[in-house]
Protein backbone atom coordinates (compact mmCIF):
# COMPACT_ATOMS: atom_id res chain seq x y z
CA UNK A 1 0.00 0.00 0.00
CA UNK A 2 1.22 3.21 -1.12
CA UNK A 3 2.16 6.10 2.04
CA UNK A 4 -0.25 8.24 0.74
CA UNK A 5 -3.20 5.55 0.93
CA UNK A 6 -1.71 4.81 4.41
CA UNK A 7 -2.49 8.37 5.46
CA UNK A 8 -6.02 8.27 3.39
CA UNK A 9 -6.98 5.32 5.25
CA UNK A 10 -6.37 6.76 8.71
CA UNK A 11 -8.19 9.80 8.52
CA UNK A 12 -11.08 7.49 7.33
CA UNK A 13 -11.18 5.39 9.48
CA UNK A 14 -10.71 7.97 12.33
CA UNK A 15 -13.32 7.97 15.39
CA UNK A 16 -13.96 9.10 18.39
CA UNK A 17 -14.07 6.37 19.75
CA UNK A 18 -10.43 5.33 19.14
CA UNK A 19 -8.90 8.36 20.80
CA UNK A 20 -7.23 8.30 24.04
CA UNK A 21 -8.30 10.70 27.01
CA UNK A 22 -5.58 13.19 26.59
CA UNK A 23 -5.51 13.51 23.18
CA UNK A 24 -9.68 14.55 23.78
CA UNK A 25 -8.52 16.82 26.40
CA UNK A 26 -5.80 18.55 24.43
CA UNK A 27 -8.24 18.63 21.21
CA UNK A 28 -11.04 20.42 23.45
CA UNK A 29 -8.20 22.77 25.26
CA UNK A 30 -6.60 24.07 22.13
CA UNK A 31 -9.74 24.57 20.21
CA UNK A 32 -10.86 26.63 23.31
CA UNK A 33 -7.34 28.66 23.64
CA UNK A 34 -7.59 29.13 19.35
CA UNK A 35 -11.50 30.31 19.43
CA UNK A 36 -9.95 32.65 22.26
CA UNK A 37 -7.31 34.65 20.90
CA UNK A 38 -9.12 34.55 17.39
CA UNK A 39 -11.78 36.98 19.61
CA UNK A 40 -8.85 39.15 20.72
CA UNK A 41 -7.28 39.48 16.94
CA UNK A 42 -11.17 40.57 15.89
CA UNK A 43 -11.10 43.34 18.62
CA UNK A 44 -8.13 45.10 18.14
CA UNK A 45 -6.47 43.63 14.61
CA UNK A 46 -8.33 41.88 12.02
CA UNK A 47 -11.35 44.29 11.39
CA UNK A 48 -10.37 44.78 8.18
CA UNK A 49 -10.06 41.23 7.63
CA UNK A 50 -13.69 40.67 8.83
CA UNK A 51 -15.07 42.94 6.34
CA UNK A 52 -13.34 41.16 3.81
CA UNK A 53 -15.02 37.93 4.71
CA UNK A 54 -18.65 40.19 4.77
CA UNK A 55 -18.11 41.50 1.75
CA UNK A 56 -17.12 37.90 -0.40
CA UNK A 57 -19.68 36.43 1.75
CA UNK A 58 -20.99 32.89 -0.26
CA UNK A 59 -23.12 30.23 0.91
CA UNK A 60 -24.16 30.55 4.58
CA UNK A 61 -22.49 27.61 6.01
CA UNK A 62 -19.92 29.09 8.62
CA UNK A 63 -19.79 32.01 11.03
CA UNK A 64 -17.16 34.06 11.17
CA UNK A 65 -15.51 34.77 15.02
CA UNK A 66 -16.70 37.74 17.16
CA UNK A 67 -18.50 39.03 13.82
CA UNK A 68 -21.18 36.35 13.48
CA UNK A 69 -21.62 36.46 9.73
CA UNK A 70 -22.39 33.41 8.03
CA UNK A 71 -19.85 33.11 4.95
CA UNK A 72 -19.04 29.89 3.22
CA UNK A 73 -16.79 27.40 5.17
CA UNK A 74 -13.74 28.11 3.28
CA UNK A 75 -13.72 31.51 3.96
CA UNK A 76 -14.85 31.42 7.45
CA UNK A 77 -12.21 28.49 7.81
CA UNK A 78 -9.07 31.16 6.45
CA UNK A 79 -10.73 34.22 8.30
CA UNK A 80 -11.14 32.27 11.93
CA UNK A 81 -7.48 30.93 11.73
CA UNK A 82 -5.85 33.64 10.19
CA UNK A 83 -7.32 36.00 13.36
CA UNK A 84 -5.82 33.23 15.42
CA UNK A 85 -2.37 33.25 13.85
CA UNK A 86 -2.49 37.12 13.84
CA UNK A 87 -2.91 37.04 17.67
CA UNK A 88 0.27 35.92 18.20
CA UNK A 89 -0.86 34.08 21.13
CA UNK A 90 -1.99 30.81 19.93
CA UNK A 91 -0.40 26.62 20.45
CA UNK A 92 3.37 26.27 18.97
CA UNK A 93 4.49 23.08 17.89
CA UNK A 94 5.46 20.44 14.96
CA UNK A 95 4.44 22.14 11.86
CA UNK A 96 5.32 25.86 13.61
CA UNK A 97 1.51 27.09 14.02
CA UNK A 98 -0.82 24.17 13.05
CA UNK A 99 -3.60 23.95 14.53
CA UNK A 100 -5.66 27.03 13.68
CA UNK A 101 -5.61 26.07 10.14
CA UNK A 102 -6.60 22.45 10.97
CA UNK A 103 -9.49 23.33 14.20
CA UNK A 104 -10.85 26.06 12.36
CA UNK A 105 -11.34 23.94 9.30
CA UNK A 106 -12.68 21.18 11.12
CA UNK A 107 -15.63 23.65 13.50
CA UNK A 108 -16.35 25.40 9.95
CA UNK A 109 -17.07 22.39 7.77
CA UNK A 110 -19.06 20.71 10.78
CA UNK A 111 -21.49 23.93 10.78
CA UNK A 112 -21.94 23.72 7.04
CA UNK A 113 -22.25 19.79 7.82
CA UNK A 114 -24.15 20.35 10.98
CA UNK A 115 -21.65 17.32 12.54
CA UNK A 116 -20.95 16.78 16.00
CA UNK A 117 -18.31 17.74 19.05
CA UNK A 118 -17.07 14.19 18.62
CA UNK A 119 -16.36 14.58 14.63
CA UNK A 120 -15.14 17.85 14.82
CA UNK A 121 -12.65 16.37 17.88
CA UNK A 122 -11.70 13.56 15.63
CA UNK A 123 -10.90 15.42 12.63
CA UNK A 124 -8.56 18.03 14.19
CA UNK A 125 -6.85 14.87 16.38
CA UNK A 126 -5.66 13.06 13.27
CA UNK A 127 -5.13 15.78 10.99
CA UNK A 128 -2.83 16.72 13.40
CA UNK A 129 -0.98 13.80 14.31
CA UNK A 130 -0.13 13.33 10.47
CA UNK A 131 0.64 17.27 10.43
CA UNK A 132 3.24 16.25 13.32
CA UNK A 133 4.72 13.69 11.30
CA UNK A 134 5.13 15.65 8.17
CA UNK A 135 7.02 18.66 10.38
CA UNK A 136 9.16 15.77 11.91
CA UNK A 137 10.03 13.51 9.62
CA UNK A 138 11.85 15.91 6.96
CA UNK A 139 14.50 14.51 4.67
CA UNK A 140 16.13 17.49 4.72
CA UNK A 141 16.68 18.81 8.74
CA UNK A 142 18.71 21.56 7.69
CA UNK A 143 16.15 24.78 7.17
CA UNK A 144 14.98 26.09 10.15
CA UNK A 145 11.17 25.31 10.51
CA UNK A 146 10.14 29.32 11.34
CA UNK A 147 12.09 30.11 8.16
CA UNK A 148 8.75 28.51 6.47
CA UNK A 149 11.01 26.74 3.24
CA UNK A 150 9.32 25.29 0.56
CA UNK A 151 7.61 22.30 1.87
CA UNK A 152 5.71 23.75 4.43
CA UNK A 153 3.79 25.67 1.85
CA UNK A 154 2.31 22.16 0.59
CA UNK A 155 2.06 20.85 4.42
CA UNK A 156 0.27 23.61 5.63
CA UNK A 157 -2.58 23.35 3.01
CA UNK A 158 -2.97 18.91 3.48
CA UNK A 159 -3.60 20.03 7.01
CA UNK A 160 -6.89 21.61 6.51
CA UNK A 161 -7.60 19.09 3.63
CA UNK A 162 -7.27 16.11 5.85
CA UNK A 163 -9.77 17.80 8.16
CA UNK A 164 -12.25 18.89 5.52
CA UNK A 165 -12.18 15.39 4.32
CA UNK A 166 -12.90 14.18 7.15
CA UNK A 167 -15.43 15.58 7.79
CA UNK A 168 -17.19 14.98 4.59
CA UNK A 169 -16.80 11.60 5.47
CA UNK A 170 -15.24 10.65 2.61
CA UNK A 171 -13.50 7.45 1.92
CA UNK A 172 -9.70 5.92 2.24
CA UNK A 173 -9.49 6.54 -1.87
CA UNK A 174 -11.25 9.99 -2.07
CA UNK A 175 -9.30 11.27 0.79
CA UNK A 176 -5.97 9.90 -1.49
CA UNK A 177 -6.83 11.86 -3.72
CA UNK A 178 -8.05 15.37 -1.96
CA UNK A 179 -4.03 14.67 -0.36
CA UNK A 180 -3.47 14.88 -4.15
CA UNK A 181 -5.02 18.40 -5.26
CA UNK A 182 -3.50 20.31 -1.65
CA UNK A 183 -0.34 18.97 -2.72
CA UNK A 184 -0.64 20.22 -6.28
CA UNK A 185 -2.13 23.44 -5.78
CA UNK A 186 0.67 26.01 -5.13
CA UNK A 187 -0.24 27.81 -1.73
CA UNK A 188 1.40 31.47 -0.71
CA UNK A 189 4.84 31.68 -0.59
CA UNK A 190 4.97 31.54 3.06
CA UNK A 191 8.62 33.32 3.61
CA UNK A 192 7.19 37.05 3.18
CA UNK A 193 6.54 36.69 6.48
CA UNK A 194 9.79 38.10 8.11
CA UNK A 195 10.25 40.32 5.21
CA UNK A 196 6.95 42.15 6.27
CA UNK A 197 8.27 44.95 8.69
CA UNK A 198 10.78 45.75 6.12
CA UNK A 199 7.45 46.43 3.56
CA UNK A 200 5.05 47.78 6.54
CA UNK A 201 3.12 45.20 6.01
CA UNK A 202 2.36 44.14 9.41
CA UNK A 203 0.47 40.84 8.83
CA UNK A 204 0.04 38.14 6.50
CA UNK A 205 -2.96 35.89 5.12
CA UNK A 206 -1.12 32.20 4.95
CA UNK A 207 -3.80 30.58 6.64
CA UNK A 208 -6.84 32.39 4.83
CA UNK A 209 -5.36 31.12 1.66
CA UNK A 210 -4.53 27.36 3.05
CA UNK A 211 -7.84 26.69 4.44
CA UNK A 212 -9.72 27.68 1.90
CA UNK A 213 -7.02 25.70 -0.73
CA UNK A 214 -8.00 22.58 1.79
CA UNK A 215 -11.55 22.71 1.92
CA UNK A 216 -11.94 22.99 -1.96
CA UNK A 217 -9.67 20.46 -2.85
CA UNK A 218 -11.81 18.23 -0.79
CA UNK A 219 -15.17 19.47 -2.10
CA UNK A 220 -13.89 18.80 -5.25
CA UNK A 221 -12.94 15.47 -4.58
CA UNK A 222 -16.71 14.99 -2.47
CA UNK A 223 -17.95 15.91 -6.34
CA UNK A 224 -16.49 13.57 -8.12
CA UNK A 225 -13.55 15.94 -10.28
CA UNK A 226 -11.01 13.42 -8.86
CA UNK A 227 -7.40 14.51 -8.20
CA UNK A 228 -3.71 12.64 -8.72
CA UNK A 229 -3.41 9.58 -6.38
CA UNK A 230 -0.42 8.84 -4.62
CA UNK A 231 1.07 12.09 -4.58
CA UNK A 232 3.54 11.67 -1.83
CA UNK A 233 4.91 8.75 -3.04
CA UNK A 234 5.27 10.10 -6.92
CA UNK A 235 6.38 13.93 -6.03
CA UNK A 236 7.50 13.76 -1.76
CA UNK A 237 10.61 11.54 -1.53
CA UNK A 238 12.90 14.08 -1.78
CA UNK A 239 11.10 15.56 1.69
CA UNK A 240 9.82 13.79 3.38
CA UNK A 241 11.76 10.33 5.07
CA UNK A 242 8.27 8.78 4.03
CA UNK A 243 8.93 4.83 5.49
CA UNK A 244 8.57 7.15 8.36
CA UNK A 245 5.02 9.28 7.87
CA UNK A 246 2.83 6.24 8.05
CA UNK A 247 2.93 6.37 12.19
CA UNK A 248 3.88 8.20 15.52
CA UNK A 249 6.37 7.10 18.21
CA UNK A 250 2.79 6.27 19.95
CA UNK A 251 -0.70 6.96 20.01
CA UNK A 252 -1.25 10.63 19.16
CA UNK A 253 2.22 11.55 20.09
CA UNK A 254 2.50 14.86 18.71
CA UNK A 255 -0.80 15.98 19.99
CA UNK A 256 -0.07 15.01 23.33
CA UNK A 257 3.69 15.66 23.62
CA UNK A 258 4.73 18.44 21.62
CA UNK A 259 1.58 21.19 21.47
CA UNK A 260 2.40 24.21 23.16
CA UNK A 261 0.39 26.33 24.78
CA UNK A 262 1.60 30.25 25.35
CA UNK A 263 0.81 32.04 28.32
CA UNK A 264 2.06 35.47 26.94
CA UNK A 265 1.33 37.02 23.83
CA UNK A 266 4.61 36.69 21.57
CA UNK A 267 6.56 34.29 19.63
CA UNK A 268 7.15 30.97 21.65
CA UNK A 269 10.66 31.35 21.76
CA UNK A 270 10.73 34.17 24.04
CA UNK A 271 7.99 32.77 26.27
CA UNK A 272 11.01 31.70 28.93
CA UNK A 273 11.93 35.48 28.60
CA UNK A 274 8.76 36.39 30.31
CA UNK A 275 8.54 33.43 32.59
CA UNK A 276 11.90 33.94 34.09
CA UNK A 277 10.68 37.83 34.50
CA UNK A 278 7.59 37.09 36.50
CA UNK A 279 9.57 34.07 38.31
CA UNK A 280 12.31 37.16 39.17
CA UNK A 281 9.62 39.83 40.26
CA UNK A 282 7.86 37.73 42.38
CA UNK A 283 10.12 35.89 44.50
CA UNK A 284 12.47 38.79 45.35
CA UNK A 285 9.71 41.48 45.59
CA UNK A 286 11.26 43.86 42.95
CA UNK A 287 9.83 47.27 43.18
CA UNK A 288 9.81 47.72 39.17
CA UNK A 289 10.30 51.66 39.71
CA UNK A 290 13.35 50.29 41.13
CA UNK A 291 14.55 48.57 37.96
CA UNK A 292 17.64 50.06 35.84
CA UNK A 293 17.26 47.76 33.23
CA UNK A 294 16.21 44.38 32.21
CA UNK A 295 18.56 42.36 29.79
CA UNK A 296 16.57 39.32 27.61
CA UNK A 297 19.02 36.74 25.48
CA UNK A 298 17.24 34.52 23.43
CA UNK A 299 17.78 33.33 19.65
CA UNK A 300 19.37 36.27 17.51
CA UNK A 301 15.88 36.01 15.43
CA UNK A 302 14.94 37.87 18.40
CA UNK A 303 17.96 40.98 18.34
CA UNK A 304 17.57 41.48 14.37
CA UNK A 305 16.90 45.23 13.57
CA UNK A 306 14.77 44.31 11.12
CA UNK A 307 12.69 41.77 12.64
CA UNK A 308 9.31 42.83 14.17
CA UNK A 309 10.75 41.79 17.91
CA UNK A 310 12.60 45.19 18.89
CA UNK A 311 10.62 48.07 18.66
CA UNK A 312 11.21 50.04 22.00
CA UNK A 313 7.99 52.41 22.04
CA UNK A 314 5.37 50.23 19.84
CA UNK A 315 2.38 52.38 19.48
CA UNK A 316 -0.04 50.18 17.38
CA UNK A 317 -1.91 46.58 18.66
CA UNK A 318 -0.02 45.41 15.39
CA UNK A 319 3.75 46.84 17.20
CA UNK A 320 3.20 45.46 20.60
CA UNK A 321 2.44 41.64 19.19
CA UNK A 322 5.60 40.83 19.18
CA UNK A 323 7.50 43.08 20.55
CA UNK A 324 9.92 41.17 23.01
CA UNK A 325 10.59 44.69 25.42
CA UNK A 326 7.03 45.71 25.52
CA UNK A 327 5.58 41.63 26.23
CA UNK A 328 8.42 41.72 29.23
CA UNK A 329 8.00 44.87 30.67
CA UNK A 330 3.78 44.13 30.82
CA UNK A 331 4.97 41.10 32.67
CA UNK A 332 6.76 42.65 35.30
CA UNK A 333 4.29 45.30 35.87
CA UNK A 334 2.32 42.18 36.55
CA UNK A 335 -0.84 42.84 33.30
CA UNK A 336 -2.40 40.10 32.95
CA UNK A 337 -2.00 39.19 28.63
CA UNK A 338 -4.35 39.89 27.11
CA UNK A 339 -7.04 42.67 25.57
CA UNK A 340 -4.83 44.85 28.58
CA UNK A 341 -1.93 44.53 26.09
CA UNK A 342 -3.11 45.66 22.81
CA UNK A 343 -5.56 48.70 24.15
CA UNK A 344 -4.85 52.30 23.28
CA UNK A 345 -4.75 53.33 26.63
CA UNK A 346 -2.58 50.32 27.59
CA UNK A 347 -0.22 51.70 24.39
CA UNK A 348 0.12 55.34 25.64
CA UNK A 349 0.85 54.61 29.43
CA UNK A 350 4.31 56.13 30.49
CA UNK A 351 4.99 53.58 33.18
CA UNK A 352 4.54 50.43 30.26
CA UNK A 353 6.43 52.99 27.71
CA UNK A 354 9.43 53.79 30.19
CA UNK A 355 10.18 50.36 31.17
CA UNK A 356 9.90 48.94 27.79
CA UNK A 357 12.45 51.23 26.64
CA UNK A 358 14.69 49.96 29.45
CA UNK A 359 14.61 46.37 28.45
CA UNK A 360 17.91 45.66 26.53
CA UNK A 361 18.03 42.38 23.54
CA UNK A 362 21.15 40.36 23.23
CA UNK A 363 21.80 36.49 21.98
CA UNK A 364 21.44 34.12 23.97
CA UNK A 365 23.96 30.38 23.87
CA UNK A 366 21.58 28.55 22.61
CA UNK A 367 18.35 28.95 20.38
CA UNK A 368 16.56 26.92 22.84
CA UNK A 369 17.65 28.95 26.08
CA UNK A 370 16.35 31.92 27.49
CA UNK A 371 18.22 34.41 30.08
CA UNK A 372 16.64 37.56 31.95
CA UNK A 373 18.66 39.74 33.64
CA UNK A 374 17.15 42.84 36.20
CA UNK A 375 19.30 45.19 37.48
CA UNK A 376 18.14 47.44 40.13
CA UNK A 377 19.88 50.16 42.26
CA UNK A 378 21.32 47.71 44.40
CA UNK A 379 20.87 43.92 43.20
CA UNK A 380 21.31 42.13 39.80
CA UNK A 381 18.90 39.35 39.41
CA UNK A 382 19.16 36.40 36.83
CA UNK A 383 17.83 33.70 35.61
CA UNK A 384 17.65 30.97 32.54
CA UNK A 385 15.08 28.30 31.38
CA UNK A 386 15.07 26.02 28.52
CA UNK A 387 12.84 25.72 25.99
CA UNK A 388 11.00 22.49 26.68
CA UNK A 389 10.34 24.02 30.83
CA UNK A 390 8.47 26.82 29.12
CA UNK A 391 5.29 26.92 30.85
CA UNK A 392 2.65 25.89 28.38
CA UNK A 393 4.70 22.92 27.16
CA UNK A 394 3.79 19.34 27.36
CA UNK A 395 6.56 19.14 30.56
CA UNK A 396 5.39 22.39 32.21
CA UNK A 397 1.38 21.97 31.16
CA UNK A 398 -0.40 25.29 31.43
CA UNK A 399 -3.71 24.33 34.27
CA UNK A 400 -7.24 24.03 32.61
CA UNK A 401 -8.39 26.62 35.42
CA UNK A 402 -5.51 29.08 33.43
CA UNK A 403 -6.32 28.15 29.86
CA UNK A 404 -9.87 28.90 30.89
CA UNK A 405 -8.88 32.22 32.67
CA UNK A 406 -7.21 33.29 29.28
CA UNK A 407 -9.71 32.51 27.07
CA UNK A 408 -12.35 34.29 29.69
CA UNK A 409 -9.90 37.29 29.21
CA UNK A 410 -9.92 37.38 25.24
CA UNK A 411 -13.28 36.12 24.74
CA UNK A 412 -14.83 38.35 27.05
CA UNK A 413 -13.31 41.38 25.56
CA UNK A 414 -15.86 40.71 22.00
CA UNK A 415 -18.92 38.11 23.88
CA UNK A 416 -18.82 39.58 27.45
CA UNK A 417 -17.91 37.73 30.21
CA UNK A 418 -21.28 35.74 31.03
CA UNK A 419 -21.34 34.50 27.70
CA UNK A 420 -17.73 33.34 27.20
CA UNK A 421 -17.49 31.27 30.04
CA UNK A 422 -21.26 29.57 28.99
CA UNK A 423 -18.72 29.21 25.94
CA UNK A 424 -16.42 27.28 27.97
CA UNK A 425 -18.54 25.32 29.54
CA UNK A 426 -19.66 23.97 26.28
CA UNK A 427 -16.04 23.51 24.52
CA UNK A 428 -15.18 22.05 27.68
CA UNK A 429 -18.20 19.08 27.31
CA UNK A 430 -17.57 19.26 23.62
CA UNK A 431 -18.11 15.72 22.87
CA UNK A 432 -21.49 15.60 24.56
CA UNK A 433 -22.61 18.48 21.99
CA UNK A 434 -24.40 17.00 18.96
CA UNK A 435 -24.36 20.08 16.80
CA UNK A 436 -21.73 21.84 16.75
CA UNK A 437 -24.13 25.20 15.87
CA UNK A 438 -24.62 24.95 19.51
CA UNK A 439 -21.06 26.24 19.53
CA UNK A 440 -20.72 28.44 17.12
CA UNK A 441 -23.73 30.57 17.49
CA UNK A 442 -22.00 31.81 20.98
CA UNK A 443 -19.25 33.24 18.66
CA UNK A 444 -20.59 36.84 18.73
CA UNK A 445 -23.39 38.45 21.08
Amino acid sequence: MSITQRLADEVARSEFDDLPVEAVSVVKQALMDDIGVAMLAYEYLDQPLVCFAREVGGNQEATVIGDGSLVSAGLAAGVNAEMASHSDFEESGPGVHAFSPIGQTAVAMAEREGASGRDVIAAIAVSYEINGRFARNLADTSPLIHLFPAHFRRHLVVNPALAAARMLRLDADAINRVIGLAWTMVPPDMNHIYLTPRLDWPNSQHNLWSCQIGIQSALLVASGTGGPPDILDHGAADIYRLDRLGESPAPFHYLTNELNFKPWIGSYGFMGGMQIADRLVTEHRIDPSTINHVTFRGSAVYNDPDSVFIDPEPDTAWKALGCVPWAIANVILGHPAGPDWLASASLADPERRALTRRVRLETSESPYVNEVEIATAGETYQGRIRREDYLGSPRNPMSLQQLEAKFVRNASVVVGEPQAREMAAVLDALEEVDDIRDLTRLFSR
